[in-house]
């Protein structure tokens, strides 16, 4: 503590401002010799971010030639899968970690929809989504629009919010 009371006394600062200098050259040191270990001694996992620049620049493009208006859900999707073999499971009624924002897809295909793209549907939440999918799925495939009102939670108001935003195809 003597050092401290030194260095107040040399530079006029008070044992408080000293402590607080000490400890800030000591960290800026510390990332220093980190920074310089990292370089010379690379470790870890990088990771690729090619994934999501795809997916990024396939929602940009589409917006662009769209001026603006909403978003082909099916476009970003095939752009986003582009090198990959996967393809997305429509089938199941397990929500998906992401969401979509509400009006982001435009028309929404009710005999193709993911739970994420119908929860995008007006007064469509994950619960409703989740029923579309196992009554679509128990259907085998939805004949007419009209049949989403054999669904708990959607009665004629709601389908008629809907009638515009969903097809068949």
């Amino acid at each position: 503590m003597k050092i401290l009371t030194k260095l107040s006394n040399k530079f006029g600062f008070t044992e408080t401002e000293i402590r607080v200098i000490l400890f800030f050259l000591i960290l800026t040191t510390l990332g220093g010799i980190w920074k310089i270990a990292d370089v010379r001694f690379p470790g870890g996992h990088s990771y690729s971010y090619q994934k999501e620049d795809s997916l990024y620049k396939a929602v940009i493009t589409s917006a662009n030639e769209r001026e603006g208006y909403r978003l082909n859900v099916e476009d970003i999707r095939s752009a986003a899968l582009h090198d990959s073999t996967a393809t997305p499971d429509t089938t199941t009624t397990e929500a998906p970690v992401e969401k979509l924002a509400k009006g982001s897809i435009g028309i929404v295909n009710i005999n193709k929809a993911t739970v994420a793209e119908l929860t995008t549907l007006t007064g469509v939440g994950i619960k409703t989504a989740e029923s579309i999918v196992a009554y679509r799925n128990s259907i085998k495939r939805f004949s007419s629009p009209e049949q989403l009102m054999d669904i708990k939670g959607i009665g004629k108001a709601k389908f008629e919010k809907l009638r515009k935003q969903i097809s068949l195809h």
